[in-house]
């Protein structure tokens, strides 16, 4: 390698000065001679330097690299740690060790990160062992010892987050001499102390995750003491790393939260950094974007300036990143504001003479706007005028402050000042407030109102204030838009001169702050009229200019925006109209121009009036009228008024008063001149644009007419211009019609007139419903806002809307669940949705037509309202759906109802849709399963024509289309599969499928493929009854989804497959077949992989694989390994899919293949080596290793075995490639490797050793355990390997006794202990006794531990080892010290671990040890600890043969476990033991016990009965400690236990029955105990399913504790979830392989359970009724328990088989317990095969099931028996539900047969025609159709010829057809054919 660096001779004159200058000898400087110089005393400092110097230089091409030379040699640089060992070293000795150690790990950090294990190594070494010389050189005076020591600390923190983690939890931060070390800085600018402590800190942000990150953050003085400690003075360089570092990791880091970042950007800390602004450091950097003249300072400051400027700008005005937010604990939320900043701000000193700071300052406050008020007080400028230049300063910052915002804050606290006063004045003028007081009345609480309305008023600005503002708001808008030179001498006219044109568009031109300020500003003016009316009332300001530009003559201008629209207009009508001179001018005008027509009019209409009252009262005009006909002219009548009624008395006859002019005019003239310019108004405008005007007039007149003493003649003047409206729509102005229903209370019924809308009934409820939307919407707007109120608490509340009313009034959840009530559960809205439809009118005999409209609108209306509500009430956490239910009743009964008539008369189809279809097809995602599957059944029941239009005239080719009733079928059937189907429900039948599959032929429509392709998905089973003209059509189709459809129907219906056969083999489909053969390729891929299931079933199949292996196939198979391991070398890309499959497969059948794993080996190197995009997206590598290490045959492969002799060179092939693979992976992931792996890799080993004679390290042969093992060689049962124990221990004792280590005398003294104990010669010890020893010998090496006192006390007590009894027991077991927990855990651990035979347990057994743990068990003082010890020592017992019998029948062990089960609460850990010690007891007493079929029952040797019973109750009662928290695994061995105790259990009863042996008690499993277990199943599995099932059970049963435990269990079942385990995730591919094993165990679990459900014999205490098939009633005698049972059946047997279906694999074992218990347990009882068949989804599983294990049946001879026995069940259960036919009895027969011929040909061919017969029978058909067809497709397929001779196959095909020709036969007999 140095000759590859170092190049030719030649080259010498081109190499940098580096390398010249280390010369000829410093290339010979490499890790061997670093190492060997680090080993020499007196050359190590000589080869540290040298070391030292050239590591600086690399990594570089011209220089050999030391540092990876030497960490390859010695991976735990021991040699260099060896330097800090033993006395202090000097400093600048120890300088250079910590630059070597720097050097390396610099090294692993970055270029070498490979070796990053060295690096990791290193640090751990460190900081557990040499910590102490660390803070040594840390705070050593010499300032190169400590500068080095914190760039070491630095390199270690960079190593990663580990090391970071490591360093941060043992390094001593309090130290109160750490931040002294800031203080040690260079004034020259060189590298010191205070940068090399920075680099550690930020070290800490840069290389450690987030939860370090954010522990370093909440350290008080770590990276604050270095802002503190004159940061001013810094580098350059120095501040940058710093403010860049903290801006990347704390400010712009999410995961930091910002409550964090306000933690530690304290205002303090902000000032600190603000200092930066007065920099006065050192440069040394020259950035070449900053030009500053001034030189190399100037330089420097103004590039400080920028950073700390940029910095503090994103951190304290960034909404996203910054510290702006509220949060109480911190003091930034409340009246104060954000304390933070506010400090931060006043701290803040130079604002006036910085403009950076000043810039600071602006931009916080623009954020922050709520501190102005507390800035402005606690500031220290003064703004009282003053001759200075200082004040002049100041007032320059007021100029640059966000004036808008003080406005804003301003004009919102008037605002919330007025609003409170006004609640004040309304609470205390309410009714209900003074009525109830005793002591107040309403004069005097009037009086008060007063009162405290001048009380307000005095606090509050005038109104010429308030103005004022709205005047300079348009005079700065002028301003901006005027230059200098255009603005006008004088500020008073200059909005007098802007024309209404200008004012309008500034209006419109508005930024938002200020849009919202005038708003601000009109709301306070609306308050001030409500609160303190009399400031209005004094003000002489004319309001009409506020509508300058807004409103016109002509209405009001689109470019003002609406909010200033809606504010000006509540203005207008809040304010008295005397302060408006607009309104005078603008509306009296065309008065004045042309009176005449609205006086006569006024005049007219009073007349009218008078006379009407005459004509009512019978009284004589003339006292009632007055005579206005005198007046020559009406407006004579004015100037009357006004100047005088002098002399115009004489003419008329009566004296003119009050009361007389107030007959003559009750109105003014101006109400006829405002009707109809509102007129001309509405008619001319569009979209509502009068709308503000409506409601103001509205306003206006509605006060007028409660003004008035006789109003009829001003309602005839309304109702006269009112007809002029006739056009408009109702919901275009609600409040004109609302006020003409109003006004018209006064006019009689004959002079009334329709107005607003000629036929008011349809635009009503247009209106109603429009209103009724907008309320729902509204209502659902709140419910938004109010889960979002928290996050918009400190916006500030510029005005108040309706939406802020409704939340105030209702701050509750419920406002939206309320409307939804009161407006779909109104009975109008119920009873006339659809009424017409239904032909159901609440109201009878109203007018047909008029009933046919209304009926249209409203149902639109309402449809409208459904589309808008459903949503809602699908959103809303609270269950709503009762609310709409009514309407979708509705809805699918008039759909229902449409469809018959359509399927009973094709001609009565409408062209158009229905409401009711509209409807559904609007709603149907809302609708319920059920009732979408009673439409969309009923729709496939309508004939082909009634869902299809005829063909096109203009494109044939397309052939049929669907109508809408066939588009709404394929939505309805596509909605029906997204949902979650019930389980084990089919939504479609024989009968549907067959009407589906026929529509899809008769129509080309690709979204009905779709359907059909989802339906045949989803239910598989289904494909049994689609015809095979379906298969033609979709053959024919050639798209994607019909040959999709296609590769369904032949994996599941070999009727199908056969079809696809025949249709392959016809002439013409091989020319089809090239031309599409891009398409086909999927789906003969797919016949593929199924044909050569039930081949003998199909005479026309080819076979193509032969049952014999072929004898060449293995070379094949190497040829083509080899051809794959030269592809391997050019591959760019490897699909995961295809890797995964490969390594899968190739290991599970080739594991021992030499040739596949030298080519997995090749594969892996380049696919893992490579660069990452080869290796992306395939399984990780340690997932590879484990496949490998954890196969079935690894130990076996690798192991070499004691006889093998080193010949058998296949086996050693074998054996080096699979340590190839080892090798490889662990290189490339050194990771992998494990001390556990160790053992097993030296097992492997097979070179010899010879001894060499050495002298022995004795301290490192007793701490590495090698003096345990020795000792441990004394209990072994051979006799050499004792002889060699005993000659080593001797060997070791010499070498001892001249070692020289603290700890040899006690070790002396052991084993003379030990040898003194021996009384013969080669004695084998008790493994107990040889443990204590090995424990003794590495405790007496730990001498700060407790145990190492006690052992070494007993030992100096006793001369020799009591070889009859355990060591120290008694003491350490009832020890009273302090430590006493700790002294008995050590002696339980230890029994645990030493029990390894009978000769331990008689030992233990001698001394009672046994009584006295069992009896400390259960005691108050054994803890959880405790606990499992003295389980782990019963568990150890429970493996030795006679202890295991022994500790049942003497110690009554299983009733122990019995009492310690029901006596206390136990945790999982220990139930989990329990388990253990159950499974390993059994286990062990079974032996050799278990059921031999060779052997006769009267030699085999039984278990008792009794103890056989004794472990069945414990099991059972351990069943009821299942807990959803727990351990999968050991829950599978429990059901494991109990399985195998109930088929011993079995076996037994069997014997006893063959012997004539009596029983007591048969029965095993009670049917409480059963449905619990099922109920703890269903809790781990969260089978939602079987808990509905047994809950329901549970309450027609009154099971109390199976009530009480469902309960108990629901409680808390929405937290609970399947077994979660406790474990570290380190990964996307541990997660998996985690769920995997969760799968797998769950699996397993439920493969145990079926064998237990399966010993159940349930009791029928009555023999249930069998005549006339009738059951037993509920009130007869016994018929409760028969019917409960019948339901408890019911239950397990619908579990039984949707477990079994649900497997991944199904196996004989699994399958042959359930049917043969439902063979004798079920079918015999007549009354439970009623209550079995009557669930929908049991028969819908039991026929997947029956489906599946025809499928798997043709792999599996096993199976394929159990087919047989299963298919005469479902002939059975079709017999008992009556879907039988003409075949049946011939059926049978056959299925009969099959149970007992002997011809395997016909057995199979027998079976497999049955299951067409019940797949055709069970899904519903009349006669078997499938059957049918394929029979005579097999019977005509005699023309194909065959290419596969053999025997076998012909003897196939001949029994199949006569077997197919006898049914054939049948049926033509039966068809008279």
């Amino acid at each position: 390698m140095a000759g590859k660096r170092c190049g030719g001779v030649g080259e010498r004159s081109g190499e940098p000065a580096a390398k010249r200058a280390c010369g000829p000898r410093d290339e010979e400087f490499n890790g061997a001679r670093f190492k060997a110089l680090l080993r020499d005393p007196a050359a190590a400092a000589k080869g540290l330097e040298t070391f030292v110097s050239i590591a600086k230089m690399l990594p570089s091409p011209q220089v050999y690299d030391v540092v990876e030379g030497y960490v390859k040699i010695s991976m735990e640089c021991a040699e260099i740690f060896k330097l800090l060992d033993g006395e202090r070293k000097p400093e600048s000795e120890m300088l250079l060790i910590f630059q070597a150690l720097e050097a390396i790990l610099l090294r692993t950090a970055s270029d070498l990160s490979h070796f990053s294990a060295v690096g990791m190594n290193i640090v751990k070494k460190l900081i557990h062992s040499y910590m102490k010389l660390v803070y040594a050189a840390l705070y050593s005076e010499n300032h190169r010892m400590s500068r080095g020591c914190l760039t070491l600390l630095s390199v270690m923190v960079a190593q990663g987050p580990d090391s970071a983690r490591d360093l941060y939890s043992h390094f001593d931060f309090n130290n109160k001499y750490l931040p002294g070390l800031l203080k040690k800085r260079c004034k020259q600018g060189r590298p010191d102390v205070r940068m090399a402590y920075i680099q550690f800190a930020l070290s800490f942000l840069i290389a450690g995750d987030n939860a370090i990150l954010a522990q370093v953050l909440e350290l008080k003085d770590f990276i604050p003491s270095i802002l503190r400690s004159e940061i001013k003075e810094d580098r350059v360089s120095t501040v940058n790393l710093l403010l860049s570092t903290l801006r990347t990791k704390v400010v712009h880091n999410k995961n930091i939260s910002k409550t964090q970042k306000v933690r530690f950007f304290t205002p303090e800390v902000l000032l600190h950094i603000a200092s930066l602004y007065r920099w006065n450091g050192i440069t040394d950097v020259s950035p070449e974007d900053l030009k500053v003249a001034q030189g190399s300072k100037e330089l420097g400051k103004a590039m400080v300036r920028e950073l700390v400027h940029s910095f503090l700008m994103d951190l304290c005005c960034s909404l996203k990143h910054g510290i702006m937010f509220c949060d109480p604990s911190l003091g930034t939320s409340g009246k104060g504001g954000n304390v933070v900043l506010l400090h931060f701000l006043l701290g803040l000193k130079t604002a006036t003479e910085d403009e950076m700071v000043a810039d600071l300052v602006v931009n916080i406050l623009k954020v922050c706007p709520d501190l102005l008020n507390r800035y402005f007080k606690e500031t220290q400028y003064s703004f009282v005028p003053r001759v200075k230049s200082a004040w002049m300063d100041n007032m320059k910052l007021l100029k640059k402050l966000p004036s808008t915002e003080v406005k804003h804050s301003i004009l919102s606290l008037m605002s919330m000042v007025l609003r409170r006063a006004l609640r004040n004045i309304q609470h205390c003028l309410s009714e209900e407030t003074w009525q109830r007081s005793q002591i107040y009345t309403l004069p005097a609480v009037q009086e008060f109102v007063q009162l405290y309305r001048e009380a307000v008023s005095k606090v509050l600005p005038d109104m010429t204030s308030i103005v004022a503002v709205w005047q300079s708001l348009l005079k700065q808008e002028k301003d901006h838009k005027d230059s200098p030179a255009e603005k006008k001498e004088g500020d008073e006219g200059t909005v007098k001169a802007m024309t209404e044109i200008e004012v309008a568009e500034q209006h419109g031109s508005d930024d938002a702050e200020t849009l919202l300020l005038k708003a601000a500003l009109l709301q306070v003016i609306c308050l001030y009229q409500k609160v303190v009316p009399h400031l209005v009332a004094q003000s002489n300001f004319d309001f009409s200019k506020l509508l300058k530009g807004i409103v016109t003559e002509k209405g009001l201008r689109e470019e003002v925006p609406p909010l200033l629209q809606h504010h000006i207009l509540k203005v207008a009508l809040e304010l008295p109209a005397n302060k408006f001179a607009w309104f005078k001018v603008q509306i009296l005008l065309k008065l004045m121009t042309k009176p005449y027509p609205y006086t006569d009019k006024a005049a007219d209409l009073v007349q009218e009036a008078s006379m009407l009252q005459v004509a009512k009262f019978q009284q004589d005009s003339d006292n009632i009228s007055i005579p206005v006909s005198h007046i020559d002219d009406a407006l004579d009548m004015v100037d009357v008024l006004i100047e005088g009624s002098g002399g115009l008395d004489e003419e008329i006859g009566i004296s003119l008063n009050e009361n007389i002019i107030i007959q003559t005019f009750p109105f003014s003239a101006v109400v006829p001149a405002a009707l109809e310019a509102r007129n001309i108004l509405l008619l001319q405008s569009e979209n509502r644009t009068g709308a503000h005007i409506v409601e103001y007039l509205v306003a206006v007149f509605t006060d007028l007419l409660h003004s008035q003493r006789e109003p009829l003649a001003l309602c005839l003047m309304f109702q006269l211009y009112d007809k002029h409206l006739e056009s408009l729509k109702v919901a275009k102005y609600p409040q004109l019609y609302q006020f003409s229903r109003y006004y018209k209370l006064w006019i009689p019924k004959q002079l009334q007139e329709p107005v607003v809308g000629k036929t008011l009934g349809p635009q009503l409820i247009d209106l109603y419903v429009d209103i009724l939307s907008i309320l729902l919407c509204r209502a659902n707007k709140i419910k938004l806002n109010q889960q979002k109120q928290e996050e918009h608490q400190a916006e500030s509340d510029l005005f108040m809307d309706e939406e802020s009313l409704i939340t105030e009034v209702s701050s509750n959840d419920k406002t939206l669940e309320d409307t939804l009530t009161l407006i779909f559960r109104h009975p109008t809205l119920e009873s006339w949705f659809l009424a017409l439809e239904l032909h159901s009118i609440p109201q009878p005999g109203l007018n047909p037509v008029t009933v046919k409209l209304l009926s249209a609108h409203l149902n639109s209306g309402v449809l409208q309202l459904l589309k808008t509500g459903a949503p809602i009430v699908q959103s809303i956490t609270t269950d709503h759906r009762h609310v709409l239910s009514k309407y979708f009743e509705t809805i699918t009964k008039s759909v229902l109802e449409e469809l018959q008539t359509v399927g009973k008369d094709r001609s009565q189809v409408c062209p158009t849709k229905s409401h009711q279809l509209q409807a559904l097809e609007k709603l149907h995602m809302y609708m319920t399963a059920a009732q979408l599957k009673e439409i969309t059944l009923t729709m496939l029941q309508l004939p082909e024509m009634s869902l299809t239009d005829q063909k096109s005239e203009k494109s044939p080719k397309k052939g049929k289309q669907l109508n809408f009733y066939g588009q709404i079928l394929v939505q309805l059937l596509t909605d029906s599969y997204q949902r979650r189907p019930q389980q084990g429900e089919f939504l479609l039948s024989t009968k549907h499928i067959k009407a589906l599959g026929i529509l899809m032929s008769a129509s080309a429509n690709k979204d009905l493929e779709e359907v059909f392709l989802q339906a045949l998905q989803s239910e598989p089973v289904l494909a049994l009854a689609v015809d095979v003209e379906v298969q033609t059509h979709c053959l024919a189709q050639c798209s994607h989804t019909s040959l999709a459809i296609v590769a369904v129907l032949i994996q599941h219906s070999r009727t199908h497959l056969l079809q696809f056969e025949l249709w392959c083999l016809s002439s013409a489909t091989g020319k089809y077949l090239r031309k599409h053969m891009a398409s086909f390729l999927p789906l003969i891929n797919v016949y593929l992989q199924c044909r050569d299931q039930y081949g003998f079933s199909r005479p026309s199949t080819v076979s193509m694989y032969s049952s014999s292996r072929d004898e060449n196939k293995q070379e094949v198979e190497r040829s083509m390994l080899l051809r794959l391991e030269e592809l391997l070398c050019v591959v760019e890309e490897v699909d995961p899919d295809d890797w995964c499959n490969l390594v899968k497969t190739g290991l599970k059948y080739h594991y021992r293949d030499e040739t596949f794993l030298k080519v997995l080996n090749v594969a892996i190197q380049l696919l893992y080596k490579k660069e990452p995009s080869l290796s992306r997206g395939l399984f990780k590598l340690s997932k590879l290793h484990m496949m490998v290490t954890q196969h079935s045959l690894f130990l076996s492969a690798i192991l070499r075995s004691r006889e093998e002799d080193g010949m058998n060179i296949q086996t050693r092939g074998t054996r080096e490639a699979l340590v190839d693979i080892l090798l490889t992976a662990v290189k490339l992931s050194p990771s992998l490797c494990e001390s556990s792996h160790l053992p097993v890799l030296l097992g492997a080993y097979g070179a010899t050793l010879s001894t060499v004679e050495c002298v022995v390290a004795c301290h490192k042969f007793v701490e590495v355990n090698a003096l345990g093992l020795t000792v441990a060689a004394l209990s072994s049962y051979d006799s050499n390997m004792r002889a060699a124990a005993y000659f080593v221990l001797a060997s070791f004792r010499s070498h001892l006794e001249g070692a020289r280590f603290q700890e040899k005398s006690q070790l002396l003294y052991l084993l003379d202990a030990v040898q003194n104990g021996i009384r013969q010669p080669n004695l084998r010890f008790t493994f107990s006794l040889t443990l204590y020893a090995a424990r003794v010998a590495k405790q007496i090496l730990k001498p700060e531990e407790h145990m190492y006192i006690k052992v070494n006390r007993f030992l100096l007590s006793h001369q020799y080892l009591d070889l009859r009894k355990v060591p120290g027991f008694f003491q350490l077991f009832y020890s009273f010290d302090f430590e006493y927990k700790t002294e008995r855990e050590w002696i339980l651990r230890f029994l645990g671990e030493g029990l390894r035979d009978k000769h331990c347990y008689e030992l233990y057994d001698y001394q009672r040890i046994f009584q006295i743990i069992l009896s400390f068990f259960n005691s108050p003082l054994c803890d959880e600890d405790s606990q499992s010890c003295i389980l782990e020592i019963l568990q150890s017992a429970a493996c030795v043969t006679r202890a295991a019998f022994e500790l049942i029948q003497d110690h009554s062990l299983l009733t122990w476990v019995l009492h310690s089960l029901e006596k206390r609460f136990l945790e999982n850990k220990v139930i989990n033991k329990i388990i253990s010690l159950l499974h390993t007891l059994w286990l062990t007493n079974l032996g050799d016990k278990r059921e031999d079929k060779n052997q006769s029952q009267e030699n085999r040797k039984l278990l008792p009965i009794q103890l056989v019973n004794e472990f069945l109750c414990v099991l059972v009662t351990l069943t009821k400690h299942i807990r959803t928290n727990g351990d999968l695994a050991k829950l599978s061995e429990l059901f494991s236990t109990l399985s195998s105790v109930l088929e011993y259990r079995a076996v037994v009863v069997e014997a006893f029955r063959e012997r004539r042996r009596f029983m007591v008690n048969d029965s095993i499993l009670s049917s409480r105990e059963l449905l619990l277990l099922l109920h703890k199943w269903s809790l781990v599995s969260q089978d939602l399913q079987l808990q509905e099932d047994l809950q329901a059970l549970a309450q027609k049963d009154q099971k109390k504790e199976l009530l009480k435990n469902i309960k108990d269990k629901n409680k808390h079942q929405a937290s609970s979830c399947v077994y979660h385990h406790t474990r570290k995730k380190n990964g996307r591919e541990e997660d998996d392989t985690a769920a995997d094993v969760e799968v797998s165990e769950l699996e397993k679990c439920r493969e145990h359970l079926n064998s237990i459900f399966a010993h159940w014999d349930p009791v029928f205490p009555v023999p249930p009724s069998t005549q006339g098939g009738e059951t037993l009633r509920a009130g007869e005698r016994g018929g409760e328990a028969v019917a409960v049972t019948c339901a408890s059946i019911h239950v397990v047997t619908k579990w039984l088989v949707r477990s079994l279906t649900g497997q991944s694999s199904l196996r004989e074992q699994d399958v042959s317990p359930v049917l043969r218990w439902l063979r004798n347990c079920v079918l015999p009882h007549p009354a439970a095969v009623r209550e079995m068949l009557r669930d929908e989804a049991l028969r819908n599983s039991l026929f997947k099931l029956y489906t599946r294990l025809c499928q798997e049946s043709s792999t599996s001879a096993g199976l394929s028996r159990q087919l047989g026995g299963l298919s005469s069940i479902m002939l059975q259960l079709m017999e008992e539900q009556g879907l039988t036919s003409s075949f049946h009895e011939l059926v049978k027969s056959l299925c009969l047969s099959a149970i007992v011929e002997e011809d395997a040909d016909k057995t199979a061919v027998s079976v497999f025609l049955t299951s067409i017969y019940i797949g055709d029978m069970w899904l519903g058909a009349q006669e078997p159709d499938m059957l049918l067809t394929h029979v005579r497709l097999i019977c005509t397929s005699g023309d194909y010829e065959l290419q596969d001779d053999s025997d076998t196959w012909k003897q196939g095909e001949e029994t199949v057809m006569s077997l197919c020709k006898k049914i054939w036969l049948h049926q033509g007999i039966n068809s008279g054919d």
